[in-house]
């Protein structure tokens, strides 16, 4: 997508990472983003959807950074090592990340993360040297009404748990 669009929405779509899937499941080009985003200031949304990585191609100094929010879906890079989301040719993306209820397969090398919440790293680095291994981040930005309401409920941790055990069979168990 590119120029001055307002709002992009994806919804319930599937953009297959790599573009294709060979005879053995590998992916044909597993290198190529499955969304760029150009010089586009409105917010992207993406919901309920697979999609292969984000590449943000904006300038730093005319323009905010880019918002976008995943939402209960699947962005995977095709390997941990690839970058998820970012920017060709440079350390970081120019846009404001947030994620809620997804699973992130792959680098993420953005200006900011304003929100992660019950989301899935399986990759994620600290410091972009050592690799943590599988990793669940489950953060809950609820407001509340009651002091005494717990914010985070058990259904949540165990669906989160339950992700986490499901996401270390497919993509081989944390490294070790």
């Amino acid at each position: 997508m590119e120029g001055p669009l307002q709002r992009v929405e994806i919804v319930d779509c599937t953009l297959v990472p790599g573009w294709g899937i060979g005879g053995d499941c590998s992916p044909q080009r597993p290198a190529e983003p499955s969304l760029e985003i150009y010089c586009c200031p409105g917010r992207v949304v993406v919901k309920r959807s697979i999609i292969g990585s984000i590449q943000v191609y904006a300038d730093e100094v005319t323009s905010d950074p880019t918002p976008i929010e995943l939402q209960d879906s699947v962005i995977d890079a095709t390997s941990r090592d690839r970058e998820a989301v970012g920017a060709p040719n440079w350390p970081l993306a120019h846009a404001a990340v947030s994620f809620a209820d997804c699973t992130v397969i792959g680098e993420v090398a953005t200006h900011a993360i304003p929100a992660a919440g019950n989301t899935l790293f399986p990759g994620l680095r600290t410091g972009g040297t050592a690799p943590i291994g599988l990793c669940a981040l489950l953060v809950c930005s609820a407001r509340i009404s009651n002091p005494t309401q717990v914010p985070l409920s058990a259904g949540s941790r165990e669906r989160g748990a339950r992700r986490a055990a499901g996401l270390a069979d497919v993509v081989g168990g944390p490294p070790g």
